[in-house]
């Protein structure tokens, strides 16, 4: 009789063995892991949407190797959900999104199980195969996920290496690769904590966490002239210090000098101020309400070292520093 051929396909059997996974210093009998649970799992019947997001949540795991934050911790506290592609920026913002979809903190904005289980054979779907490019064929190594989405793909060989199109330099030996990868993703809220984190290492203040005046007027001009090109290059003008620089001027302001009024022009133009109720958003409350790119105003990021320390008093001694790394 004729072999059957094997195949390499992901069967899914059954939830019922997250039980087994919850850590072991917990004594009492759980029905699994809180971090591949809805919130509604604690309290409610079962249902399909609850499947989506723990196959959504096993996905994450396996191909980040981190937990990703439960359920009830998003609901009761209000934590968010780290973007996989910040533990692991070699994923494709298809790969990101299907994860983050399946994964919505509401049954309602999950996507039904056939049509997320489509929307994920979508996003690892190959790209289609150049005649002309030569391509290695090693075996591949990883995990089944990983090479069930084609992340162990092999390197295509005799492609012509296109030069970077904005310089990584740095007077403190910082790699500012992380920071254009997420810039190239459009994950616009990661890059802007991660640009916070760089600054204080290049002006050696990571412990102190802020900046004063006299380290924005020291701050290495190479690092910031690197992380305002990387913001202005992959938002297509739409972000960037030096973009927040040209805002300034047009709202009145002068390089060198601080303006109380002309600051809360500012402010009112990048989403900050709400000038009719006299509202100042902290930098939480902007988050919520500037959730994507679509909704992000012009010139509102990078926020810096937090928007009322760099952007706030120090923004004047900002631009003045932009202006003297530019001569």
């Amino acid at each position: 009789p004729e072999r059957h051929q094997p195949q390499r396909q992901a069967i899914l059997i059954d939830f019922g063995i997250a039980g087994e996974m919850f850590p072991t210093t917990v004594s009492s009998k759980f029905f699994g892991n809180p971090a591949f649970a809805p919130y509604e799992q604690f309290g409610m019947p079962a249902a399909p949407s609850m499947d989506v997001y723990t196959l959504a949540a096993s996905c994450y795991s396996t191909l980040t190797g981190q937990y990703p934050t439960t359920g009830l911790d998003r609901k009761l506290y209000g934590k968010n959900l780290i973007s996989p592609i910040k533990h692991r920026p070699s994923l494709t913002p298809a790969i990101n999104q299907a994860i983050i979809d399946g994964m919505a903190l509401e049954a309602k904005d999950r996507p039904d199980l056939a049509a997320w289980v489509k929307r994920l054979e979508q996003a690892i779907a190959p790209p289609p195969v150049t005649p002309t490019v030569r391509v290695a064929r090693p075996e591949p190594q990883g995990n089944w996920l990983e090479n069930l989405l084609g992340l162990n793909k092999p390197t295509p060989q005799n492609i012509p290496i296109q030069p970077n199109p904005v310089p990584l330099k740095s007077a403190k030996n910082i790699d500012y690769r992380k920071l254009e990868q997420l810039l190239k993703n459009k994950q616009w809220y990661e890059a802007d904590e991660l640009t916070t984190q760089l600054m204080l290492k290049a002006a050696n203040r990571k412990k102190r966490r802020w900046l004063d005046r006299d380290d924005i007027r020291t701050f290495p001009c190479e690092d910031l002239r690197t992380i305002d090109q990387l913001w202005v290059h992959y938002s297509g003008g739409k972000f960037g210090f030096s973009v927040q620089k040209k805002l300034w001027l047009e709202c009145g302001g002068k390089i060198g000098e601080c303006d109380y009024e002309v600051f809360r022009k500012f402010a009112a133009k990048v989403g900050r101020y709400h000038p009719k109720n006299d509202d100042w958003l902290m930098d939480y409350e902007f988050m919520n309400e500037t959730q994507n790119a679509q909704n992000a105003l012009s010139a509102s990021l990078p926020s810096g070292v937090g928007f009322f320390g760099l952007l706030g008093e120090h923004f004047s001694p900002l631009a003045q520093r932009l202006v003297d790394c530019s001569r």
